[in-house]
């Protein structure tokens, strides 16, 4: 199956901004990779610890619609830690036995960090690349296969990820 479309934009935020929001992660000495208890922290104005974040999500929203006409409400958005010795399998955020549970249509990665062996985000069927910190993709997570290869060594993996339901793309309505 081919891929949908996956959007890569480079840059979209500066080393020093990466830097902060890895800074505002509060680590462990060691993380369970089969469990992701300390390792996602929700970003949105409504919770305190990271309100101060929140400033990516409409940074973000308004950067896809002057740059691929691509108007998209949040439905959550994460700050996540990928330890040495994690990863992901290649899957959609789709599950037929959870229809209600809405994991959107679109998602974007922003990479903070690329100071790690391994941790490339796969494609089925697509692309793969080691992520680089300020990368911002957007891509199909329901219909697009996708995951990261396991976290080698060096540093964890750092990656802001969103969850988007598409209202409009390139002036059609969804």
């Amino acid at each position: 199956m081919a891929i949908e479309k996956l959007y890569k934009f480079h840059n979209f935020i500066t080393k020093e901004e990466c830097d902060y929001f890895i800074s505002q992660i509060p680590l462990q000495e060691s993380y369970d990779v089969d469990s992701w208890d300390h390792r996602i922290f929700p970003i949105s104005e409504d919770n305190w610890e990271t309100k101060h974040l929140s400033h990516i999500i409409t940074r973000v929203q308004s950067f896809l619609k002057e740059k691929i006409n691509v108007s998209v409400d949040l439905l959550r958005c994460q700050l996540q830690i990928w330890p040495i010795g994690s990863k992901s399998n290649l899957h959609v955020h789709y599950n037929p036995s959870t229809p209600d549970d809405n994991f959107g249509d679109w998602n974007c990665s922003l990479y903070l960090n690329d100071d790690f062996e391994g941790g490339e985000f796969i494609m089925e069927d697509g692309p793969s690349f080691k992520p680089e910190p300020g990368l911002l993709t957007f891509y199909n997570g329901v219909k697009d296969y996708h995951g990261l290869n396991r976290v080698e060594s060096g540093n964890h993996r750092f990656t802001v990820l969103f969850w988007w339901e598409l209202k409009v793309m390139n002036s059609i309505e969804k």
